[in-house]
């Protein structure tokens, strides 16, 4: 099934790759990009030994290599996760055996992107998402939870995170992936509301908003 693509042809909600796909015909050229070792460099998911508390946002770009951590994650392991996608249908069921508790932010008609400053005189408010959290067990899947709450902008987990009480933790260990300016507002959330060391944070630019991968290219 691809993402925005009816019997029709692509609608406004289909990306890049699902508007490609709907064209794609014999002979088109595809290339594949994926991890050629056992260590997924891509993910740089890469907690020090002595971690006693894992914290992960990603958006739904780094949703999979979430997913992979969560999997991967030794039972018992503590974890706070956040995890932003487009429409409540995107919400999965995940494994871990991690103790860990999961919010998803929904944003439901909401754009992806770091967080604006609050709206003009006459503009429109944004829209608030959805939140839905759930505690996670050994070898559990993950619900959808039920809405807990509501948020203003986008990263919708910002303000969430900063509302958020965390387990005492004398060495936490945080994973941020997705959009670069959601990424970079997250980061210095952690290491300067929070204090966290940032040497113990792991932040991944996936996209940028506005820029396709080429000219993310020629900017870096």
């Amino acid at each position: 099934m691809l993402h925005g693509i009816t019997a029709r042809g692509a609608s406004a909600e289909a990306g890049p790759a699902s508007r490609w796909a709907a064209r794609a015909a014999a002979g088109d050229r595809v290339l594949l990009l994926g991890p050629a070792i056992a260590d997924n460099r891509a993910i740089r998911f890469r907690p020090p030994e002595d971690t006693d508390l894992v914290l992960l946002w990603a958006d739904e770009t780094a949703l999979p290599a979430a997913a992979a951590v969560l999997e991967t994650l030794p039972a018992g392991t503590r974890a706070r996760v956040w995890l932003e996608v487009p429409h409540s249908g995107d919400v999965q069921d995940l494994t871990t055996g991690a103790d860990a508790e999961i919010t998803w932010h929904v944003r439901e008609g909401a754009a992806a992107g770091p967080a604006q400053s609050a709206p003009g005189r006459g503009e429109p408010a944004p829209v608030s998402p959805v939140a839905a959290t759930a505690r996670m067990g050994t070898g559990s899947p993950m619900g959808t939870g039920s809405p807990m709450g509501t948020g203003s902008h986008s990263p919708m987990a910002l303000d969430a995170l900063r509302a958020a009480e965390l387990p005492p933790a004398e060495r936490p260990y945080v994973w941020i992936a997705g959009e670069a300016g959601c990424v970079r507002q997250l980061r210095r959330h952690f290491v300067g509301e929070r204090g966290i060391d940032r040497r113990r944070v792991t932040f991944v630019g996936y996209w940028r908003h506005g820029l396709t991968e080429e000219r993310l290219r020629e900017q870096s």
